[in-house]
């Protein structure tokens, strides 16, 4: 704890720029026990005041923008305190209170009405605050010289639900029998103190309503033997930004010295808004006793995202790109920065989902000491990529490329890299590389980042450590001890190739010779990557193989440290759908604002069928960080009429996803125009919410969207719903599952 002569507090900015301490400075004579006190003090010229020289100031029910007398009597729950006359009790508090800047656990409650956190709590005479006579570190309700003796009861009470602790005098008169009264005082857990004054019979003008810190250097003095206290009166004492403390608040500094110190802002639980104040820092300087650092607080609220459509529903022909905007805002006050990934569907009734290579599956990993996938294909990771590999029916080819005598030679040594521009923009993650180069590591990987001497390999994702990188084959190799290393631009398909030809291991046991191939893809942000490997002989189970995103977070791993890879193998790596792309896929989102993102649908790539999957915005919004949108495609045949792309028969199909939450999307099609209504229903038949309302819809592949909410828009309970599509006369019905 720190005393004057420094001393730090805050006081709110603008026309209240004088700091008075309240109260008089003038000493006041100690009264003898049952002496009735002469002096008089001035009464309030209106019901507030302050700030004092750390920022208290206090406002009464009177006022505008006061608070409400609302007395909550405890004298039912609360604990009584049984004190004599000129006694106290020293009570536990539940929370730790905020004092002039000092927390404090333990607090005395005083016979003569006043509470401290101090020795003296016997004191019978009144004194305005700030006074250098005892009791100091006070809270004074009505300090007079009461007896509890002669009649009335103290209770002191746990205000849990709105985290409060409430000390109450009720029927106390005080010592000359003037009349019984009763008030409390209320503190709460953010410093703010309420003082509530009920029935104050008999003579009210002998006493001091105030507070004062530890050292009595600073008070701020509500009344001091004036008529100002009334029944049915609240007022409220409150630090100026009870959500900034300074730490500490006060010390002493030596000559040429310095001291920091720690302003914490907590804005929880403020409204939104501007709060301007002064921090006031009081010294023994000569010239400048009193310095003002301005301070602005600003509220807002967290990002919010949201989609302007949480389903996208395409038919197409196998010829045509298509583009369908999506609208992605951001309702909270703060930026929103978010990316685009995508993911399978999952649950029932998620449709018959295939990449063009057939239908993904997540691979399941080997229970041993690496991860080794059950089969040759895996993914997608939370961006999109998935992997697959020439053992799989419809995987890629093995064709071996071979540089050698075309490439350019680099040069490496054990745990070395080399910088290479590349001879096009590859998209990868973000949709460009950041950088206009890539690394060529002698550890059998290439990166876009830094991490180029990184030998020891690791799973992935990693973070953190190296990032931003491709792995065809990454372990602690040494070309330095045999083998070259190519890279080579081929501008016949637009392919980056980059050859490790006999590299033997660090450990000398065995060499490999492999090969990732770059290849932009023009109808596409992200290029695709294509590992292949020729002849790999010695140790195959202790390297990493696999890509991962510039945060290290983000990542596809194939194996890590486990037996897969064999001679004339081939692992393409590219993005699930990679015929859906999106401009932008990342970005930041200022409050309140919103970015159309493009959906580009190029069906020149997509095969005939359906494909049913989820578009993920990953972003920081607290609330909802994933946020899934629908994604539905139809791809027809060739050459045919819009007549022909209608459906054959009205269909209803399963809802997309099933189970969900907290969102889901129902399907139907239309063979042709007609009048539709669409509704849900709960287990008992009740309707829960209307999605389509009676209107005509032109034929074709239609979607609608529920989020889990009623009519009213208040989220309905977790359990199974049905959903009725009636069109042109003929009802459909299915089931789904709302899981919380």
């Amino acid at each position: 704890r720190w005393s004057s002569p420094a001393r730090i507090g805050t006081a709110m900015s603008g026309a209240g720029a004088a700091r008075p301490d309240g109260g008089s400075e003038a000493e006041h004579r100690e009264l003898l026990k049952g002496e009735r006190d002469t002096s008089t003090g001035m009464p309030p010229e209106r019901g507030a005041g302050g700030p004092d020289a750390f920022g208290y100031s206090w406002i009464d029910s009177n006022e505008p923008g006061g608070p409400a007398f609302d007395w909550q009597d405890i004298t039912g729950d609360g604990t009584e305190v049984v004190l004599a006359d000129d006694d106290f009790e020293e009570i536990a508090l539940p929370f730790a209170f905020p004092f002039y800047g000092i927390p404090h656990e333990w607090i005395r409650i005083s016979s003569n009405g006043f509470l401290t956190f101090g020795p003296d709590a016997a004191d019978y005479s009144n004194d305005p605050v700030p006074n250098q006579v005892d009791p100091d570190d006070l809270i004074a309700l009505f300090w007079t010289d009461l007896d509890p003796e002669a009649g009335g009861t103290v209770h002191y009470h746990y205000d849990e639900p709105r985290d409060r602790f409430i000390v109450q005098y009720t029927g106390i008169d005080d010592y000359w029998s003037t009349g019984a009264k009763t008030f409390q005082a209320a503190l709460y857990i953010d410093g703010t103190i309420l003082l509530q004054y009920l029935d104050m019979q008999g003579d009210a003008t002998l006493a001091t309503v105030g507070i004062e810190n530890v050292d009595a250097s600073i008070g701020l003095e509500v009344v001091f033997n004036a008529a100002y206290i009334e029944d049915n009166l609240a007022v409220r004492i409150q630090d100026a930004a009870p959500f900034m403390t300074e730490d500490p608040p006060g010390g002493v500094i030596a000559g040429l010295g310095s001291e920091a110190v720690d302003v914490c802002v907590d804005v929880a639980g403020l409204p939104v808004g501007t709060y301007l104040y002064d921090l006031v820092i009081e010294s023994n300087d000569l010239d400048d006793p009193e310095v003002i650092v301005p301070v602005s607080v600003i509220v807002t609220t967290p990002p919010d995202i949201g989609v302007d459509s949480l389903a996208i529903h395409v038919t197409g022909d196998p010829g045509i790109v298509y583009y369908d905007p999506l609208t992605l805002f951001n309702e909270g006050g703060l930026d929103l920065t978010w990316r685009l990934g995508k993911r399978e569907a999952r649950g029932e009734g998620s449709g018959s989902a295939r990449s063009p290579r057939g239908r993904r599956e997540l691979a399941v990993p080997d229970q041993g000491g690496g991860a080794a996938s059950g089969r040759g294909l895996g993914g997608p990771d939370e961006y999109g990529y998935a992997w697959t590999d020439s053992d799989e029916p419809d995987g890629p080819t093995f064709s071996w490329r071979d540089i050698t005598a075309v490439g350019t030679p680099v040069a490496l040594g054990d745990d070395d890299f080399v910088a290479v521009a590349l001879p096009f923009d590859f998209g990868f993650y973000d949709g460009t590389s950041l950088e206009d180069t890539v690394r060529i590591n002698s550890n059998g990987y290439l990166t876009f980042g830094p991490g180029g001497h990184v030998g020891d390999n690791e799973p992935i994702p990693l973070q953190p450590g190296l990032a931003d990188f491709i792995a065809p084959c990454w372990d602690d190799l040494d070309p330095g001890a045999g083998g070259t290393i190519h890279y080579y631009h081929d501008a016949t398909d637009t392919s980056f190739i980059v050859q490790y030809t006999n590299v033997p291991r660090a450990e000398g046991i065995g060499d490999y010779t492999f090969e990732v191939i770059l290849r932009k893809e023009w109808t596409s942000l992200t290029g695709s990557i294509l590992f292949q490997y020729l002849d790999m002989q010695g140790v195959l189970d202790s390297a990493t193989i696999g890509i991962e995103d510039d945060t290290g977070t983000v990542g596809l791993e194939v194996v890590h440290n486990a037996a897969y890879v064999h001679d004339d193998l081939a692992v393409a790596i590219d993005e699930l759908y990679g015929w859906l792309d999106a401009e932008p896929r990342s970005g930041v989102v200022a409050g309140g604002d919103s970015v159309t993102v493009d959906l580009v649908t190029d069906c020149t790539r997509a095969p005939s069928g359906e494909y049913a999957f989820q578009l993920i915005f990953y972003s920081d919004d607290p609330v909802e960080p994933e946020l899934a949108v629908q994604y539905f495609l139809t791809v027809t045949g060739t050459g045919i009429s819009d007549d022909e792309m209608l459906p054959r028969e009205l269909a209803l199909r399963g809802n997309f996803p099933n189970p969900f939450n907290p969102a889901t999307v129902i399907r139907y099609d239309l063979p042709a125009d007609a009048r539709v209504s669409l509704r849900i229903y709960d287990v008992a038949g009740r309707l829960v919410h209307t999605l389509v309302d009676d209107v005509i819809q032109e034929g074709g592949y239609r979607s609608a969207a529920w989020d889990g909410r009623d009519g009213q828009g208040r989220r309905v309970a977790s359990g199974v719903y049905f959903y009725k599509l009636e069109a042109n006369g003929k009802a459909l019905r299915k089931k789904m599952i709302l899981v919380k």
